[in-house]
């Protein structure tokens, strides 16, 4: 989101074209804007801290529109017409379930009003990427950053590719240093309370819900 308001990404187009120092046609920033985050897991609720610390206003969507820390104020997945009309950017931290599958697809994107950004860092396949590349088009979303896509991984011929309104990682944002130190005290926390009674500590996973 900041390398997007800051003009960090028109600048980088700059640097692998025309390589003219300019100024970025517009930059702006992030205070006052409206951030709407599916999902309102440990994920979501870690972008919405920082998120707010940056003076952004936080809105969740989760199942019911229960109360999420962190989180402004948070809608059901039943009730986002009034919020995705007035949100700048638009997050998807939701897991991979039928009911998610395509759940950012032409009728969803067709209920923005200020051609917010989509960052998906959840599962490819949440979002349709044929409606994806048309709402670009018809500049229903300004732009589009994916850290997971469908299909996945991205073959290189693929137009995602070829767009300058998208910036692609390749399933990376859940990386992070020392990685196995900072899991290793989940797990063995759930290994002894597994060993114990047969359930979990942290993390526990409803097979019926898929998450």
């Amino acid at each position: 989101m900041l390398t997007v308001v800051r003009g960090y990404h028109a600048a980088w187009l700059n640097q692998q074209g025309q390589r003219a120092w300019q100024l970025p046609m517009t930059t702006s920033t992030l205070t006052g804007q409206q951030l709407l985050i599916y999902g309102t897991g440990q994920i979501g609720q870690s972008l919405a801290a920082k998120a707010s610390a940056l003076g952004m206003h936080v809105i969740g969507v989760n199942t019911t529109g229960h109360p999420a820390e962190h989180f402004h104020e948070t809608v059901a997945f039943t009730a986002t017409e009034p919020v995705l009309a007035t949100a700048n950017f638009i997050v998807n931290a939701l897991p991979l379930t039928p009911t998610t599958h395509h759940l950012f697809n032409a009728a969803l994107f067709a209920q923005t009003k200020q051609a917010p950004m989509l960052i998906n860092i959840g599962r490819g396949p949440a979002v349709d990427t044929t409606d994806l590349m048309a709402a670009l088009d018809q500049h229903q979303l300004s732009m589009a950053a994916l850290d997971v896509t469908e299909p996945e991984p991205l073959p290189a011929d693929h137009p995602l590719w070829q767009r300058d309104d998208v910036l692609i990682t390749p399933h990376i944002s859940g990386q992070i240093a020392h990685f196995r130190a900072t899991v290793f005290p989940i797990f063995a926390a759930n290994f002894a309370q597994f060993v114990k009674d047969g359930t979990l500590a942290r993390n526990q996973v409803d097979l019926d819900r898929g998450y």
